[in-house]
């Protein structure tokens, strides 16, 4: 068999190196991460019905692999791969999956791929390096691959090509914060299966969210409704369901099977603080039942005392499962456990260099609650985005010296479920970010390359697009930047954040094409606009259109003197927020609104000479729940001389700022013509007086986005 199997290799390799010489090119390799080694050659391989897998090896887990490859082709094809268990010298149309023993130079998860035009090799040690090439293959291939349904007319070719590959780190992970209530199990299974497409390992999943244990323990521990409340530490509720939507135990158990076929670790994240005796069972007894769902070889817990972690830590070694603990104990417990530092960068520097274990995901880089992008380019912008290309930019061996770089395990993304989290929310979170921190626990990262990465990502794109991923690209739209001009000019220029990008835009209202004007240079306007654009590559539309509106008016971009400060949590952009020509949106987070926190609005704008005013328009934000608030009354007056004030103009907001509703208030004030040079603008920061303040809550804050001043 042996001898089978070398001549097999000579033959592959043979037609490898001399039988790929056609020219015809069927699809370019772009594959996250960015492998190893890639020699991309001229030819094609293509399947077809007769096309079959072979395996040498015919171990369980081998064949799981090839199974797994052969199911892929149902859905789009209709048809399977037909599975053999052995190899012929010379078989053509064929994908060979062989172990070719233990490498130094691969470890456990690296592979070669070799594709000719009369079959395709896959080598490596284990079952796992066998199934990330497949992965490799896989994103070869068209992507409709990925389709829900049956594909018509596709050309299942793959370019001829040798891949050498092996990944960086051995933990490559996601921690979802995913709740029943917005992720079925189809849902979830669909993460897991773009984490194996990404070659990342690792699934954490906090199983205690705010209604409680998410999955009925049911016939493992004979629970009731009241004794998982009691088990998660949540009281029963009299008016409703305790937790009407929980995870089965046969779903559980079906997720770790899918989990595991793709190999991917389904790890619990235990809130021990949660855990506690119930249904006749000892606390102990409790997490040891919710650790044998989970056989994966990993257990992460949170929130508890030291004593606690100390205690899961020995119960979960017990059954062979290595504990995770967050940075902040990492004295808990013994130095051999993992960390998970998410801090920041320099949690992580100390751990590592003190000799701890850890899986690196720092918040700067690593925690994707934040948006993606800015107001232009993400329907979720808030404050403080966590851009892709800032994802991209982690980069573990810049920070440690080579001995400590040894004790960095992995890294991780986390999402949190800090506020209701959607599927499509989640998604949109996720992707494209993951893809970015994929390359970074996979490929060296000494020889990252951000515009290499976004070129691959557009041909990832349309593997997501066949999922129907819902995923940002914000990377890819157009941003927008305004200063002021000599001459009363606003000179806006505009960018992407992938490099190379043709962008074109419109300034009428019509949706840009490629034959609307393509932006050069500094776009220079003397009155309000309204601006659209969009980003283009070879002629074909990659980015969302967006658009920004720029309100031209007399106090545009001229001195403001604050008579109390701003919020620095809430300066948009500082001195010059309210006077930057951009007004606000839904979202007091966005970075378009100026706050006030228990400080008055109390400001002079200079508008540089004597100038005729008549009008003011501004919007305010009242939000409650928020301790947002209309202010109750408004003052505006004016000066010559900066000295000597005469107020023109008195509103009473009372009324406006009594309900309980969030939502953006304008406010257009008209007075008598008067020339002047100096405006002050107040307004008290005070509670509504029907509005029953919790002082322990914080105190009053006034939101607005622009001071027009006409």
């Amino acid at each position: 068999m042996m001898n089978r199997i070398n001549c097999l290799l000579v033959g592959v390799l043979i037609v490898t190196l001399f039988s790929c010489g056609r020219s015809e090119k069927i699809n370019s390799i772009g594959i996250i991460p960015q492998p190893m080694e890639v020699a991309e050659q001229s030819g094609h391989f293509t399947f077809n019905r007769n096309t079959a897998i072979y395996v040498q090896d015919s171990s369980p887990e081998v064949l799981s692999v090839a199974h797994y490859f052969s199911d892929l082709f149902m859905t789009p094809t209709g048809n399977s791969l037909e599975l053999r268990q052995k190899v012929y010298y010379g078989e053509q149309n064929a994908v060979v999956l062989e172990l070719s023993g233990a490498s130094d130079e691969l470890g456990t998860e690296g592979y070669t791929l070799d594709v000719s035009e009369r079959g395709i090799l896959i080598q490596a040690a284990t079952s796992t390096g066998l199934f990330y090439g497949l992965q490799s293959l896989r994103q070869m291939l068209p992507p409709q691959i990925d389709g829900e349904g049956f594909q018509y007319k596709v050309n299942w070719s793959v370019p001829c090509c040798h891949i050498k590959d092996k990944p960086q780190f051995g933990w490559r992970g996601l921690l979802l914060d995913a709740d029943p209530s917005e992720f079925n199990i189809k849902m979830l299974k669909k993460h897991i299966d773009n984490l194996a497409l990404l070659k990342m390992n690792v699934f954490e999943w906090p199983i205690i969210g705010k209604n409680g244990l998410r999955f009925d323990l049911g016939n493992i521990t004979t629970f009731s409704v009241k004794d998982t409340a009691e088990v998660a530490g949540v009281k029963e509720r009299e008016t409703q369901p305790l937790y009407p939507i929980r995870y089965t135990l046969q779903e559980i158990r079906e997720l770790v099977r899918y989990a595991t076929q793709r190999q991917v670790h389904l790890v619990p994240v235990i809130n021990l603080g949660a855990i506690k005796a119930g249904g006749g069972y000892s606390r102990d007894e409790v997490l040891s039942r919710i650790l044998n769902l989970f056989p994966t070889g990993y257990a992460h817990f949170t929130r508890g005392e030291c004593s606690d972690l100390s205690r899961a830590s020995q119960i979960a070694a017990v059954k062979g499962i290595k504990a995770i603990i967050p940075g902040i104990s990492a004295g808990c417990t013994a130095s051999h456990a993992m960390v998970l530092s998410w801090e920041n960068i320099q949690s992580g520097q100390y751990l590592a260099t003190i000799g701890r274990n850890i899986i690196w995901a720092p918040q700067e880089y690593c925690q994707l609650n934040s948006p993606q992008g800015t107001l232009d380019t993400d329907p979720f912008a808030g404050a403080n985005p966590l851009s892709l290309k800032s994802c991209y930019e982690f980069t573990p061996g810049k920070y440690l010296k080579k001995e400590s770089l040894a004790n960095v395990q992995g890294v991780q993304a986390d999402l949190y479920n800090n506020s209701s989290l959607s599927a499509a929310k989640a998604e949109f979170f996720l992707y494209p970010r993951l893809c970015a921190i994929a390359e970074t626990g996979w490929s060296d990262n000494l020889k990252k390359d951000w515009d290499s990465f976004t070129t691959r990502l557009v041909l990832f794109f349309k593997h997501l697009d066949q999922k129907w991923i819902t995923y940002s690209r914000s990377a890819y739209s157009v941003s927008y930047n305004l200063t002021a001009g000599r001459d009363r000019q606003l000179l806006v220029s505009l960018k992407t954040e992938v490099p190379g990008l043709d962008i074109h835009y419109s300034i009428d209202g019509s949706v840009p094409t490629i034959q609307s004007p393509e932006y050069k240079d500094t776009l220079r306007f003397f009155r309000t606009t309204h601006v659209r654009a969009a980003a283009f590559k070879n002629g074909k539309l990659l980015s969302e259109v967006t658009n920004r509106s720029f309100y031209f008016h007399k106090a545009a971009y001229k001195p403001v003197m604050y008579l109390q400060p701003y919020d620095s949590a809430f300066a948009s952009s500082k001195e010059i927020a309210l006077v930057d020509c951009l007004t606000g949106n839904s979202d007091y987070r966005s970075g378009l609104w100026q706050g006030f926190r228990g400080n008055d609005l109390s400001l002079i704008i200079d508008l540089m000479e004597p100038t005729i005013v008549s009008s003011f328009q501004m919007n305010f934000f009242h939000y409650p729940n928020r301790l947002i608030f209309i202010p109750s009354i408004i003052t505006i007056a004016v000066s010559p001389n900066g000295i000597d004030f005469t107020q023109v103009k008195f509103i009473d907001l009372k009324k406006q700022n009594q309900s309980d509703a969030a939502f953006v208030f304008p406010l257009k004030i008209y007075i008598d013509p008067v020339q002047t040079r100096y405006i002050k603008i107040q307004a008290p920061n005070a509670f509504p007086s029907d509005f029953k303040a919790d002082t322990g809550k914080g105190r009053p804050r006034i939101f607005l986005d622009e001071i027009i001043v006409e």
